[in-house]
């Protein structure tokens, strides 16, 4: 009986370890493919602007990459930052949904997770 027992658990040990290094793995492969791929945020920003042609106030830009520039919020493809709005006036930024959400940098609403859009600062309503 003792003959039996020895290999098993030598088999099971090496399965044990064969998953362990699948799962690193596939952990490894998510998340790179979450660094190169755009959020479900920023896909459902695309699908709402191509569904209501969106055409945003500002041109927003990445402050580490300025060649990367869009016509509306959300994140640079390039290092994940906010895109803030490329302009020389102040401005502010605040949640389409939530007009009360009001905050100074670029983000995400509080409330509902949406990017704040920027307007200039003077026309808080």
């Amino acid at each position: 009986m003792k003959r039996w027992i020895t290999p098993i658990v030598a088999i099971l040990a090496v399965g044990l370890v064969a998953v362990v290094i699948a799962g690193c793995q596939t952990e490894q492969a998510d998340t790179e493919a979450a660094v190169t791929q755009p959020t479900d945020t920023a896909v459902a920003i695309d699908e709402h602007a191509a569904a209501h042609d969106v055409e945003g106030e500002f041109t927003y830009t990445c402050p580490m990459h300025p060649d990367v520039q869009q016509n509306r919020p959300g994140n640079c493809p390039e290092c994940g930052m906010f895109l803030v709005a490329d302009t020389d006036e102040a401005v502010e930024y605040y949640c389409p949904m939530h007009e009360d959400v009001v905050e100074e940098h670029p983000g995400k609403c509080p409330e509902c997770g949406m990017f704040l859009e920027a307007r200039p600062a003077d026309d808080a309503e």
